[in-house]
């Protein structure tokens, strides 16, 4: 193997050559010579008494660390002796080779990583940074030393080494917590460990059997830190059988009244119906996506990754044809108009936990129009204030319908941007804005920034779709333009994705054909490109959503059910659309409607409740015939 780097002090470039398995003396490759002009007047004393002679005036100049040792009146300097019995010979002629010739053999890995630590130790940056490439490239994690290279890389701050290393540990969890190298860990560094969402087991139940691991390692000495590394463990998401057999009959569990008190609220928890969804999330590896669809009066869930559907849960309304679905913090949003009022609308969520739906309040006086999630856990809706020339929520003068001529009275109309608060079940201002009469926008969450892209102006006798894109930033406080879409879109779907924006679908003009087009921004040019085309024209107000990197656009509402019955699916690294998976509903249903129409939205649910699915006879709708109630996180 072999690499360049600048050298410290006077030497030009460095080389590196690795040969593991080769016997071969580094002093026989590199042997310093003293000469008549440049006699040796120090000597190292390594491991074993061997001593390498070298010239003081050029330690010191290459190393910080020996320029005071040899240069401040120390007895080192005096005696003319280093003394350094910790270092091995091969390691400290390594390092005279890189201070002398630029050049360092690292022939084995043992070697390359006692010439990193040396080269902290010494002040040798470039030797160090060199190092640490080396070992970045050619260390071989396992199972057996990827622990003590987690915490060597941290010791050091290689960060690049170190998230390899957590990342095979996370990987591997359950393996590399069995090793001798963990089970030799504080409890402090387990705790951390297993306090992460990202470790991989099969169960939560793994994680309390590393803890029992790790304290009968020595079980006299560890048992007091039990209880701190118990309350790591999500016993919410542990089985029933696992909760009432191994770990309430756990003698360490049935002897500290804190860890049994924890686990008795959960069994009477889970038990009571008034369970409301947990706090705590699951392990990410114990959860899998799923896509929620309205279809009429079913409300759908789609496993993608196991291709199946399932009833999600019991619906609170006689018709889904006009809600809009959102989920944040494992809960449903539906935002449903009121039939009695093209005013007002109602927010409802549903819990799965506790199988119950309440109303979410909001302001009366502002008409909620959008609500969209970003990262999952926080929800935030578009409302609009009522408009200050006729004091009309739904401003019916400013549209035409009135009997005045549009816009004949209105000079503004007040958007507001708010954040539902759920640990109050209130809602927080963030700003407010004139979008005047532009409504039917795609809003996209990514980061800290939230898109409305395209839109379009519905008055009496004017439809106009639009082609701008804006965005505002919650961290700053500030709204931006950005490029224009390529086509204009009103009622388009549109998702984040592998840190771009994509957006399909969306009207010309209100009542005219939705494109089947799809676009995707990028941050990094200000541009939006076209990408592949959508296999059939989406319906009007269709969703589209993001699970394990592909994009799923699901229904919308169109005259023809037909084009509206199957999920379309699309892969960026093929740049490819699919259209395999068809959502499940009686033909004989679907024949009596006149138009139908889907909604959507994705989520994690825990796996540990798809094995435990309540399973019971209901009307066969497209070969679905059991009705099964999922619980969500």
């Amino acid at each position: 193997m072999a690499a360049s780097s600048p050298s410290t002090g006077n030497c030009e470039h460095v080389s590196v050559a690795s040969n593991e398995g080769s016997h071969e003396s580094l002093n026989q490759i590199f042997r310093l010579r003293e000469t008549l002009d440049h006699p040796f007047d120090i000597t190292l004393v390594v491991q074993n008494g061997k001593e390498l002679k070298a010239h003081s005036h050029v330690l010191s100049e290459a190393s910080p660390y020996f320029e005071k040792l040899l240069n401040s009146g120390m007895r080192e300097s005096k005696e003319g002796v280093v003394r350094l019995e910790t270092i091995s010979e091969a390691t400290m002629e390594g390092i005279l080779e890189f201070i002398y010739t630029g050049t360092v053999h690292m022939w084995t890995q043992e070697i390359t990583t006692d010439l990193f630590m040396m080269a902290d130790y010494f002040l040798l940056p470039n030797l160090k940074s060199l190092a640490g490439s080396v070992l970045l490239s050619s260390k071989t994690l396992s199972v057996s030393n990827c622990v003590s290279t987690y915490y060597f890389a941290q010791k050091y701050r290689l960060k690049e080494l170190a998230c390899k290393a957590e990342s095979f540990i996370l990987e591997n969890f359950i393996i590399a917590a069995s090793t001798e190298e963990f089970l030799n860990l504080s409890s402090k560094d387990v705790e951390m460990w297993i306090s992460k969402d990202e470790i991989h087991v099969g169960a939560e139940e793994d994680v309390f059997k590393i803890i029992l691991t790790w304290i009968d390692h020595n079980k006299s000495e560890r048992k007091k830190y039990f209880a701190e590394l118990f309350r790591q463990v999500r016993l919410v998401y542990v089985s029933r059988d696992s909760l009432r057999s191994d770990i309430v009959m756990n003698d360490l569990v049935k002897h500290n009244e804190g860890c049994l008190d924890l686990v008795n609220k959960v069994m009477s928890s889970i038990h009571s119906k008034n369970y409301d969804h947990p706090s705590v999330k699951p392990r990410k590896s114990l959860e899998t996506p799923l896509i929620v669809v309205c279809a009429e009066v079913y409300i759908l869930c789609y496993f993608p990754r196991e291709n199946r559907w399932c009833e999600f849960a019991e619906n609170l309304f006689s018709n889904l044809s006009d809600c809009e679905l959102a989920s944040c913090c494992g809960k449903l949003y539906f935002l449903k108009p009121n039939s009695s009022s093209i005013i007002h609308s109602t927010l409802h969520r549903y819990d799965s936990f506790s199988n119950t739906w309440k109303l979410v309040p909001y302001e009366e006086d502002r008409y909620l129009r959008q609500i969209f999630v970003r990262n999952d856990d926080e929800m935030f809706a578009l409302v609009t204030e009522k408009c200050l020339e006729c004091d009309n929520l739904s401003c019916l003068c400013c549209r035409g319908l009135s009997g005045e001529p549009p816009f004949s009275r209105r000079k503004k109309l007040n958007s507001v941007l708010t954040r539902y608060k759920p640990e109050s079940n209130s809602w927080e201002e963030i700003t407010s804005f004139d979008f005047g009469l532009r409504e039917g926008m795609c809003i996209v969450t990514k980061d800290s920034f939230i898109y409305f892209i395209g839109g379009g102006v519905i008055v009496q006798r004017l439809d106009k779709s639009l082609r701008i894109a804006e965005r505002y930033d919650l961290q700053t406080n500030r709204w931006d333009k950005v490029a224009d879409i390529q086509e204009e879109r009103m009622f388009a779907c549109g998702a984040a994705s592998q840190g771009r924006i994509f957006v399909a679908g969306g009207m010309r003009d209100h009542g005219g054909l939705v494109s089947n087009t799809c676009e995707v921004y990028s941050e990094a040019t200000n541009e939006w490109h076209f990408v592949a085309s959508l296999i059939s024209r989406p319906g009007v107000l269709s969703s589209m959503v993001c699970i394990d990197d592909k994009l799923y656009v699901v229904g919308g509402y169109e005259d023809d059910y037909r084009k509206e019955r199957k999920l379309q699916c699309y892969d960026p690294e093929k740049n490819k659309w699919s259209d395999e998976v068809e959502i499940p509903m009686s033909l004989e249903r679907a024949r009596g409607l006149y138009k139908c129409y889907f909604n959507a939205c994705s989520m994690r649910v825990f796996t540990g409740f798809l094995d435990n699915l309540d399973i019971a006879s209901t009307q066969c709708y497209g070969g679905l015939r059991d009705k099964r109630k999922c619980s969500i996180m």
